[in-house]
């Protein structure tokens, strides 16, 4: 994540955060890698494990950061910063991730919906 969305509002910020995985996961060419990639991992676990170091925990470790930091400006009060971003990256894939992947449906109405529950349960949680 880039620093100098440290400015905008915490909300703002997630919201972003969100629509920028939901933008990356949903795009068709990810959704054939994804299918591709499970079935060779299963005959080369060693792919299965490089794309998680450079994908997903990559994302985690970017998204920890800005937790990091918004704890640090005393907008989040979190006793692990890595449950947290999982959480909330949890919540803001959701079924979202399945259907898509399964069925290949994809609704950005209902898609926003689940980005501004996921923001804002996640800052009753955690909001300072």
């Amino acid at each position: 994540m880039l620093p100098e969305i440290d400015d905008v509002p915490l909300a703002q910020r997630l919201a972003m955060i969100a629509h920028a995985m939901h933008g990356f996961l949903f795009r068709p060419n990810m959704l054939r890698f994804e299918r591709r990639l499970a079935s060779e991992a299963e005959r080369h676990p060693e792919l299965g494990r490089t794309f998680l170091e450079s994908g997903p925990r990559r994302m985690k470790a970017a998204l920890t950061d800005v937790m990091r930091r918004a704890a640090a400006r005393g907008e989040l009060e979190l006793d692990d910063l890595e449950r947290a971003a999982e959480q909330f990256a949890g919540m803001v894939k959701g079924m979202a991730d399945l259907e898509w992947r399964f069925a290949g449906e994809h609704d950005p109405a209902v898609n926003q919906r689940r980005i501004d529950a996921a923001v804002e349960t996640f800052l009753r949680a955690y909001a300072a």
